[in-house]
């Protein structure tokens, strides 16, 4: 019986071994791709928000390009963006994606709110003044 009690007590402890190893290995690599995709989704905004803010301040000639960045920086979104990110920017998008009124600069401003609060996990109070003095600092909403 003594032989039987040890082999149970040795095999549970191998057991109980594999079962954690396994774990922490699905644990870590699920860990893994959640973080490999937030950074994918904070890139493509972090890439929109530039595209954006450099088309305010673009010639001509840089103009292609920079719309050409914008729409890669859009197709990332779509794919990786949250609902609410999507959201906004469909709003903005519908507005005609410009910034020359103060109704489509609040979208934009919308949608930077909802980039904040979705990657910050923190209060996304974030003063629209700020954002537009930071972002567009000649097309300050009258």
């Amino acid at each position: 019986m003594e032989i039987a009690t040890q082999v149970i007590i040795a095999s549970t402890a191998i057991i109980s071994a594999l079962v954690g190893a396994i774990s922490q290995y699905y644990f870590s690599k699920l860990n893994q791709k959640e973080s490999h995709l937030s950074d994918l989704r904070t890139n493509a905004y972090i890439d929109y928000l530039l595209s954006v803010s450099e088309i305010v301040r673009a010639n001509k000639e840089e103009r292609n390009r920079i719309l050409s960045d914008c729409a890669y920086a859009k197709t990332r979104i779509v794919l990786y963006g949250t609902k609410n990110v999507l959201n906004a920017l469909t709003e903005f998008e519908k507005s005609g994606a410009r910034l020359d009124s103060e109704k489509q600069i609040e979208l934009f401003v919308n949608i930077c709110e909802c980039m904040r609060q979705e990657n910050q996990k923190i209060d996304p109070a974030l003063y629209r003044d700020q954002v537009c003095s930071i972002l567009f600092p000649n097309k300050l909403p009258q």
